[in-house]
């Protein structure tokens, strides 16, 4: 199955050209991956399908899956409701379902294949999730809404432990130069500087401005209503 055909199975449109730059570093293997968006850049629904290419990885069955968002609100109705309709779109494409059980009550999403999508939040309480153990890995999203995006950002990195691939990613939008995106930053260039390049981190770049699915007058709506 092609990467076109299976993003359009999950009800979405093609990928624009950030989105395909970061599952392209997805599939290099990258272990700690940052996609630093503007507003209505894509970045949580490309967040979102990679940790559904990721529970359909034959190394992850069996393990589960963290996506963590600011608050539980986000998680539930973003996060759980993108997820779901996501996997009804493919059913519908497909004659089949991905999904086995959904805990509502636990936030969890069992999918076959073994793979488990556990749904958390992280910035009334963080310290809740120490000694939490995922397997897959993580997905952090808005991780700059926090007052320590890095400490919040490492503790989430610290739950991934194997079996699994054992990767993180997050999506974000910019509060200035500051947080996760100048740590990536730093790392990224830090590594350069020594040996020509990184392999353990990665960062892609989007403006609202530069997805081609925002018209015009969206983009002069927020212009006008916004800072």
């Amino acid at each position: 199955m092609t990467l076109k055909v299976t993003v359009e199975s999950f009800g979405l449109e093609t990928l624009w050209l950030k989105q395909v730059e970061f599952l392209a570093a997805s599939k290099q293997r990258f272990p700690n991956i940052c996609f630093l968006g503007g507003q209505g850049s894509g970045k949580t629904i490309i967040g979102l399908l990679q940790v559904l290419f990721e529970c359909l990885n034959p190394e992850n069955r069996g393990a589960a899956f963290g996506v963590f968002a600011p608050t539980y609100r986000q998680s539930y109705r973003i996060h759980a409701r993108r997820l779901l309709g996501m996997l009804e779109s493919y059913e519908r494409h497909h004659g089949h379902s991905l999904l086995r059980r959904y805990h509502k009550s636990e936030q969890i999403l069992q999918l076959r294949g073994g793979a488990e999508i556990w749904l958390l939040s992280f910035a009334k309480d963080i310290d809740r999730l120490r000694g939490l153990e995922i397997g897959a890995g993580a997905y952090a999203d808005e991780i700059e809404q926090v007052s320590d995006p890095v400490g919040a950002w490492n503790l989430i990195k610290g739950r991934v432990r194997g079996p699994g691939t054992n990767r993180s990613w997050c999506t974000t939008t910019p509060r200035g130069w500051r947080g996760v995106p100048k740590l990536f930053s730093t790392i990224i260039s830090e590594d350069i500087e020594k040996k020509g390049r990184c392999d353990s981190h990665f960062m892609t770049i989007a403006k609202s401005y530069d997805n081609p699915y925002l018209t015009d007058e969206i983009l002069s709506d927020w212009k006008r209503s916004m800072s």
